[in-house]
């Protein structure tokens, strides 16, 4: 297929970093004195920061002047440290992205994380000046369970959907730009059900468990 664009995620595709997020939301809430729901977590990560900020502000902080946008921006403090000087890349992204890059094809970045974050651990590990656009989670209209957010990207690529590849790691992502009409690519970690495995699979182009194997697969704007 011909590629001349590409929409990448951040968390847990082209970085190793969705492990800075686990247990934050109930350190969140234990320093409010409140006690954080089961499973909350899974739940939290279906969402972009500004739904996160709603959704405390909903479950948790109904009665209270703090709003949603305050807690994103505590969220963001507790995460921050992380992105700023730890978080790494997955295997093969850089390489992978300098490449797409040097054979023309249009980078942007569509991630449910804050634009700070993003920009700091995407400059730390020397990836962010091969991206167009960056598009976050600060606004619901770049949540990923609404089309319309991939093809605002798309836009700003200016390249044709059918050339404009989708490169995410969950399953609702994908589920939202392949009926939209994108060609994906799904990163995978082995710890997904047999289920939303299969899933993938049918939804998906390839699903890879890092950037080498899709280097393999793809050879640029004429692949």
């Amino acid at each position: 297929m011909k590629i001349s664009g590409a929409i990448f995620d951040v968390d847990d595709t082209l970085t190793v970093s969705e492990w800075v997020w686990r247990g934050i939301p109930e350190k969140f809430l234990k320093r409010h004195g409140k006690t954080a729901e089961p499973g909350l977590d899974d739940t939290l990560m279906l969402l972009n920061t500004a739904q996160i900020g709603e959704y405390f502000k909903e479950h948790y902080f109904q009665d209270s002047r703090r709003n949603a946008k305050s807690i994103v921006w505590e969220f963001g403090t507790m995460g921050a440290p992380y992105y700023f000087f730890i978080v790494p890349l997955k295997p093969g992204a850089k390489k992978l992205i300098k490449q797409l890059h040097r054979q023309g094809v249009k980078l942007t970045i569509l991630s449910a994380n804050e634009t700070t974050l993003i920009k700091a651990a995407l400059l730390r590990t020397g990836i962010l000046r091969y991206f167009d656009s960056i598009f976050c989670g600060k606004s619901a209209e770049n949540a990923k369970d609404n089309p319309q957010s991939f093809e605002k990207a798309r836009e700003r690529l200016g390249t044709p959907k059918e050339e404009t590849l989708v490169v995410d790691d969950s399953l609702y992502a994908i589920r939202t730009a392949a009926s939209a009409g994108f060609p994906c690519v799904a990163v995978v970690d082995g710890e997904e059900t047999p289920e939303v495995q299969a899933e993938l699979e049918e939804l998906a182009l390839f699903c890879v468990s890092d950037f080498h194997e899709l280097l393999d697969k793809l050879e640029g704007p004429n692949a």
